[in-house]
């Protein structure tokens, strides 16, 4: 813009109207949009609007009183100096300027005479939408101070919506997009000079603050994890949150060098999980605070990744940590990423492995203590992998669960089980009923888990008490009510339940008895107890779980000793390496057979073995 007077920001007009006019009391041209100046070069500023245009509509004296009476009319302006150009637009009167500003875009009716004015499709599509808008705006409102006015609530709100698009609107940290973008800049600009660095952070334990107070403490909580991350980083460091309970941290991104106070990464973790490790105090809650902890990764960069790239190298460091126990930071190394690419090449090898026949059963037999007649066994799920042999659920089940195929290979392992049970059953002639148990995931745990339970024993007729689900803890410590009612669908199927590994995990007895459950079982970490001379938590766990009519069965058992101490102490059944190794179908069928009774030898031959 030329006219210092005219009062919008120059740069703002020029965008937004590019053919665009303004004019003074004499009708004379003191200001144009860009495309204009472009047409009409050096010959335009000066000149009256009478010798650049003729004024086709609407047909009004050519002065700046009549023009200016005209706010709501559109005008065509034909060009005098260069043919074709035809001008569609209106003129707004400025009051306080006493300044005409004619807003316009060209209006043409071929393409070939469009193209010859050396203009775009872009400067027609978004001058004439500024017409049309200017038009719409005309139409309600009085004064272009009004529109101005209105320009600025505009502005205001797009710099507030700017502001919620790149920041976490519950602690006010950038978020994701953000921080790569501004990562990504450090990046671009670095000469590794100095440690550029990327710390991902993901809370331990935080789940339990949401299922055991609320989601609004929750949020309280991490609103003060925000605040003290903000304190442990200095100004020119970048604190994110990532949604849930992950944030980042960015050191060296800053353009100044030689900072004073730098530190190293790993420093800056230290003092990260000093800040988190200090209890959050409620808000809503007068006395009650919460500890917590973090699992960070550190990922430094070399300056040959791209900001997606590092942030993942922090994410596989992060999770690294959580695998070595929480509460700690672990860093990069190129092995985390063959690692993960490992896993990535095993989840996509899984998708086919069920249609293939991959997957087996294993059984481990599970005996009465009082009769030393086997009640039936557990089923337990093995890949026979083409290349890396046989994969126990350890290497690959947290996979599963991840993908979601936990889904259909937990439905096929029922199936599987209820054909094998079948089997079992035709074979046993005991006085007892034979069953099996099958463990089930958390993705598992649903409405649907109900639908394939009960496909499964229609297609294979048994008994639905001999059908044994084992449920851990931790699939009852989040939804009660989703959870209760998923339990209560699967009782009415007349299916046995098993709570395991009870006691390790967040479990109260107070919600052991909300659950209508048949069984308890004893985890391993606590049968070796005896060993050590310690039964306390078996003795309790057994009393308590004998208090509320449940079954109990300790897993694990290993030694003769355990065996016998649990077999005094009133235990119903056990299972461990001592009673039989898990076996394949064949083996237990034969097992099974008649009246499935286990001898005292068996368990030398286990030992020695």
């Amino acid at each position: 813009m030329t006219d210092q007077n005219w009062t919008l920001p120059a740069a703002l007009v020029d965008t937004a109207y590019p053919f665009h006019l303004v004019l003074d009391e004499d009708l004379a041209v003191v200001a144009a949009g860009s495309s204009i100046i472009q047409l009409h070069a050096a010959s335009l500023f000066g000149r009256r609007l009478v010798d650049l245009f003729t004024i086709d509509t609407p047909k009004v004296v050519a002065t700046f009183e009549a023009f200016a009476k005209q706010s709501r009319a559109l005008f065509l302006l034909r060009s005098t100096t260069i043919d074709g150009l035809v001008l569609r637009g209106q003129m707004l009167f400025d009051g306080a300027a006493r300044r005409l500003v004619f807003v316009g875009s060209p209006w043409v009716t071929e393409t070939a005479a469009f193209a010859s004015l050396g203009l775009t499709l872009d400067d027609f599509a978004v001058s004439d939408a500024v017409v049309d808008y200017v038009l719409l705006l005309q139409n309600q409102l009085t004064s272009l101070n009004e529109a101005r006015a209105m320009a600025e609530r505009l502005r205001e709100t797009a710099n507030q919506l700017s502001h919620q698009a790149y920041h976490d609107t519950l602690t006010g940290l950038v978020n994701r997009p953000k921080l790569l973008a501004q990562l990504q800049a450090a990046l671009d600009r670095y000469d590794g000079g100095s440690d550029l660095a990327v710390l991902m952070m993901d809370l331990d334990g935080f789940k339990g603050v949401n299922d055991s107070f609320g989601h609004s403490a929750g949020d309280a909580v991490l609103e003060i994890i925000g605040q003290r991350l903000e304190a442990v980083g200095r100004r020119e460091d970048i604190v994110a949150r990532f949604g849930g309970d992950e944030f980042a941290l960015v050191i060296g991104a800053s353009r100044r060098r030689n900072l004073e106070g730098a530190a190293t990464a790993q420093q800056v973790a230290e003092r990260v999980l000093a800040a988190i490790n200090e209890p959050v105090s409620l808000p809503s809650s007068w006395g009650i605070s919460v500890p917590l902890s973090v699992s960070i990764g550190i990922a430094h960069a070399t300056g040959h990744e791209t900001a997606e790239e590092l942030l993942r190298n922090a994410d596989l460091a992060m999770y690294a940590a959580k695998g070595q126990g929480k509460s700690r930071h672990a860093t990069f190394t190129p092995a985390m990423h063959a690692a993960s690419v490992t896993r990535m090449d095993l989840a996509q090898q899984m998708r086919f492995a069920l249609e293939r026949g991959q997957f087996t059963l294993l059984y481990q037999p599970v005996l009465r203590l009082q009769t030393n007649r086997f009640a039936g066994a557990e089923a337990l799920l093995r890949w026979n992998h083409p290349t890396h042999g046989v994969l126990a659920p350890g290497e690959f089940l947290d996979i599963a669960e991840d993908t979601g195929l936990i889904v259909s290979i937990g439905a096929w392992v029922i199936d599987e089980a209820c054909r094998e049970l079948r089997r079992w059953q035709r074979a046993y002639n005991g006085p007892e009923q034979i069953g099996v148990a099958v463990n089930l995931s958390g993705r598992q745990f649903g409405p649907a888990l109900v639908d394939t339970v009960r496909d499964a024993m229609e297609r294979h007729p048994i008994d639905p008490s001999s059908l044994t689900l084992e449920i851990t803890e931790g699939l009852i410590t989040g939804d009660a009510s989703s959870a209760n009612e998923t339990v209560r669908a699967l009782k009415n199927l007349g299916v046995w339940l098993s709570i395991d590994d009870f006691g390790t995990g967040h479990s109260s007895l107070g919600r052991l008895r909300q659950y209508d459950f048949d069984e308890l079982k004893i985890d391993r970490q606590f049968v070796s107890d005896l060993d050590s001379g310690d039964p306390t938590l078996v003795l309790s766990q057994i009393a308590m779980a004998h208090g509320l009519g449940l079954n109990v069965v300790a897993e694990g058992v290993e030694t003769v000793a355990e065996l016998d101490y649990l077999r005094r102490a009133g235990c119903n059944q056990a299972q461990g390496y001592l009673i039989s190794h898990p076996l394949p179908p064949e083996a237990v069928r034969m097992m099974l057979a008649g009246s499935a009774q286990w001898h005292a030898d068996a368990a030398s031959s286990a030992i020695a073995s």
